[in-house]
């Protein structure tokens, strides 16, 4: 009796071990999150081509209601790096939007930001994004955008040599989900 209670207290102390040993690091999750998701932005560019994922979610600016629709590349353990920004008052299928204003491209470490491009002024032939597809509820978008931005502060030192001061994504294409925000 003794033999088969410490045989039985050996094989769940044995399983209790294997079960607990493997718990997923970021790395994985985030391997996972990269694999399921309905997220998705992508962009060519004469720089490093954008390979992210996309939400869009409301914000009140100055009395107004808005939506940020943010497109976002994330290192290996998911969090944020590089970002852009596209600013509308409304989700219209179909429609263009140009930008000479309220889209930026964020050059980032996490939360640290190294540079800050905005769209180039008076070419909004470049800077454009369309809403192509909305669903039924509102919380899955698909668009395509086009953006020629130059750096903010031309003065600012460079993190990268190599990146040039105007920076153009063409063929652009985006899935956001609707992030509720409180």
């Amino acid at each position: 009796m003794k033999t088969i209670l410490k045989l039985s207290i050996g094989i769940f102390i044995l399983f209790l071990f294997l079960t607990s040993c493997h718990k997923k690091d970021k790395y994985e999750e985030c391997q996972d999150f990269k694999m399921t998701t309905k997220q998705y932005a992508y962009a060519i560019s004469n720089y490093k081509d954008f390979n992210g994922y996309a939400t869009f979610y409301r914000v009140n600016y100055e009395g107004e209601n808005l939506y940020l629709i943010r497109l976002t590349e994330l290192n290996d353990i998911c969090l944020p790096n590089d970002r852009i920004y596209f600013i509308t008052n409304n989700l219209e299928k179909g429609k263009t939007f140009f930008y000479e204003e309220h889209c930026d491209y964020y050059i980032a470490d996490y939360d640290a930001i190294i540079d800050i491009y905005m769209p180039v002024p008076n070419d909004t032939v470049n800077n454009w994004v369309v809403i192509r597809e909305i669903n039924a509820d509102t919380t899955l978008i698909t668009g395509q955008f086009n953006l020629k931005m130059v750096r903010r502060d031309e003065n600012r030192i460079k993190d990268d040599p190599m990146r040039p001061d105007t920076l153009y994504f063409w063929k652009g294409w985006f899935r956001a989900e609707y992030e509720k925000r409180e």
